[in-house]
């Protein structure tokens, strides 16, 4: 079973192979009567009325019901992009497009991680890093995982170690954290961090998780994190 990445390569190459083949063959073996073929028409004068007629009406019924979304244009377009969705779960999909060609130091910047940590969160979901300057895509080729596996390792809590481990030691993800606790790490008042957010037309309360405030404004935990960030420059 190929992956998505594997077949939109195909998809990709597939498509540009086939275009440089067609110009190729038009333009190495039958320029000579393609164009004496254009020629010939446009001496005898525009005959196909109908036919362009027919032709642009079709366009415009394709185009208008896909804009509107009417069916069955709409039910074409819900079913690919079911088809898409059902490569990957949206709750582990990275929060930038093609974050897999990020490198794990990236990443851990992003989540506001040191790199040891992120380092250590891999190594307990065993998806072990050579170096942090590995990209997700070249960890999980690795482990014969995918990116949005070793993505949501690093969200989410580490296995622990043993069965008497307590809760006390554990580390706390960034969804967890409080807006007071971002805070308090980025070095600006809860005030400042509310007042951010109230910019943004985002309500929340100093001890509002940040996966809460996420949530309630249609958001990710980490985006939530980035808009906090604008009050500390």
């Amino acid at each position: 079973m190929l992956t998505k990445s594997q077949w939109q390569g195909v998809h990709v190459l597939t498509a540009a192979v086939f275009l440089v083949c067609g110009l190729f063959h038009l333009l190495k073996f039958n320029w000579h009567l393609f164009w004496a073929y254009v020629t010939k028409r446009s001496e005898a004068g525009f005959r196909y009325g109908r036919e362009m007629a027919f032709s642009l009406l079709l366009f415009v019924v394709v185009a208008g019901g896909t804009i509107l979304g009417l069916p069955p244009f709409s039910s074409v377009i819900a079913a690919g992009e079911a088809a898409k969705n059902s490569w990957s779960s949206p709750a582990n999909e990275p929060p930038l497009p093609h974050m897999e060609e990020l490198t794990l130091a990236q990443v851990a910047d992003r989540l506001q991680m040191p790199e040891e940590k992120a380092v250590a969160q891999l190594e307990a979901n065993g998806m072990g890093a050579e170096t942090p300057k590995q990209t997700l895509a070249e960890i999980a080729r690795g482990h014969g995982r995918t990116p949005q596996q070793v993505y949501a390792a690093l969200q989410g809590p580490a296995p622990a170690p043993a069965a008497s481990a307590t809760h006390s030691g554990a580390s706390m993800g960034l969804g967890s954290k409080t807006v007071a606790d971002v805070a308090s790490e980025m070095g600006i008042s809860s005030e400042a961090a509310l007042a951010q957010l109230k910019k943004r037309n985002i309500d929340a309360q100093s001890l509002d998780t940040i996966r809460t405030v996420a949530s309630n404004a249609g958001m990710r935990p980490f985006e939530i994190v980035e808009l906090l960030k604008e009050a500390t420059r």
